[in-house]
């Protein structure tokens, strides 16, 4: 598979892992201004020679939605466990934290069973607020869309 070097991918200078399974979303007004481009092995954008450090919170849309399924254990409070999040984002940007890359999907079945499958129009509301929340804060998404490699209805929510 040929890449083009207009596509948004820090993935395609081997950075991070899993390039299939990895969309670059710019939550900053950069976002406008164009997208990140490989040139041999350095990252461009606009132009200039593009350098940043991230962290990896996988359960960043999953706390901030509610829906993460281990809430009761380490946080006890879904308020808690999202405060948790919006604090590590304003901690991301004190700390000049350039992106975070997070499990984007609806999560495993019993976590879409809790929201995305009962009001499809609310999780997505909740994620638009989720990326308003990072870009006020200039923090840019790497979202990994692969969580599970069949993840299609019917759901087992059993489990």
């Amino acid at each position: 598979m040929t890449r083009s070097n207009s596509l948004p991918a820090p993935c395609s200078a081997g950075i991070l892992p899993n390039v299939t399974d990895i969309l670059v979303f710019l939550a900053t007004t950069t976002f406008a201004e164009g997208f990140l481009k490989a040139q041999g092995n350095k990252l461009t954008l606009g132009g200039r020679e593009y350098r940043a450090i991230g962290v990896n919170i996988p359960h960043l849309s999953h706390g901030y939605l509610g829906t993460w399924f281990h809430w009761k254990q380490i946080y006890g409070t879904q308020e808690k466990m999202r405060q948790s999040i919006v604090d590590a984002v304003q901690d991301a940007e004190k700390h000049k934290v350039a992106f975070v890359r997070f499990f984007a999907s609806p999560g495993y079945p019993k976590d879409a069973a809790e929201l995305y499958l009962k009001d499809a129009d609310e999780y997505w509301r909740r994620m638009d607020e989720l990326f308003a929340l990072c870009r006020k804060h200039n923090l840019k998404l790497i979202p990994s869309l692969g969580v599970l490699s069949k993840w299609s209805p019917p759901f087992d929510t059993t489990s």
